[in-house]
């Protein structure tokens, strides 16, 4: 999903850092109970989320 919303070329800069908040946070939640693989995800949702912000 994380690279649908970068790749996406009419999703305007907002609603993207909104999308991927989003998806941040079920990744987190997903962490909390256990999975390691959610807690990898998040970290490169953050990275995105940073890149967007530019």
């Amino acid at each position: 999903m994380l690279g649908k919303v970068q790749e996406y070329p009419r999703l305007m800069a907002a609603d993207k850092r909104a999308l991927l908040r989003y998806i941040f946070a079920l990744l987190c939640e997903d962490a909390g109970y256990g999975d390691r693989e959610a807690l990898g995800c998040s970290k490169l949702v953050a990275q995105a989320m940073k890149a967007a912000q530019h």
